[in-house]
């Protein structure tokens, strides 16, 4: 499990509990909270991306790697991952298909081997790939974050 504990809570007041959680696996991350000293981490958790280029380098090149342990993490806390594409024209991601897209190294990944990549990436992690228009970006993260993904 990982558990969030406030930040303001007195150093090594709560050893016992720190030593128990370690021993059962347990995670502790530390950060302020509104009120409380611990809670459980949230089912949502939402990755933006800036485009079609960025979340091509994250699976269809060599951040695959470090892309699918942030999945597993979130598939060990129970929790789903959902990656926020921010793209004009795209709202799915058949959309991709016929599509080539420009990667900053000169090399092209292909839209159909994006779309691909996700698809699997939804099957194996149940994470999700949602798209939106850069502008409407900060609205669609409050949504997703309020419907659970």
């Amino acid at each position: 499990m990982y558990l969030i504990e406030d930040s303001r809570q007195k150093s090594g007041a709560h050893a016992a509990k720190h030593k128990d959680w370690k021993d059962a696996g347990d995670i502790v991350l530390k950060n302020m909270l509104p009120f409380g000293d611990y809670c459980v981490c949230p089912p949502v958790f939402v990755d933006t991306k800036s485009g079609l280029q960025e979340i091509a380098r994250n699976l269809c090149t060599k951040d695959r790697m470090r892309v699918a342990k942030e999945e597993q993490k979130a598939e060990k806390m129970n929790s789903k991952l959902v990656f926020l594409i921010e793209q004009d024209g795209i709202t799915k991601p058949e959309d991709l298909i016929g599509l080539i897209i420009p990667m900053h190294n000169g090399k092209t990944i292909k839209g159909e081997q994006l779309m691909t990549a996700m698809r699997n990436h939804e099957a194996k992690y149940g994470s999700e790939f949602v798209f939106c228009k850069p502008s409407e970006a900060g609205e669609k993260v409050k949504e997703i974050l309020r419907n659970g993904g």
